[in-house]
């Protein structure tokens, strides 16, 4: 349950979390984002990720992907790019 403005109860939001990293990277801010994203649909809530594309990612409905550069010394992360009109597009 997520309470609005006005005091109100409501269920079932919509939360869009944003993040650099996401599985099946495997580090603590990937692994924790991803349980996040786990317990907000189990209560209910509809979850959407904006990340970085990845080489071999492949499309879903929940997932809107930036254009991102990888970080010099650390190749593996990639850090997103401003994507206003991909997610303006969604």
């Amino acid at each position: 349950m997520v309470t609005a403005a006005g005091g109100d109860r409501v269920s079932g939001g919509h939360i869009a979390l944003v993040n650099e990293t996401y599985p099946p990277e495997i580090n603590g801010v990937a692994l924790t984002i991803a349980r996040l994203a786990s317990g907000l649909r189990a209560r209910g809530h509809t979850v959407s990720l904006v990340r970085p594309r990845r080489r071999g990612d492949t499309a879903d409905a929940q997932t809107t992907f930036a254009a991102g550069l990888a970080l010099p010394g650390y190749r593996a992360v990639r850090c997103g790019l401003p994507a206003g009109g991909a997610l303006r597009a969604t």
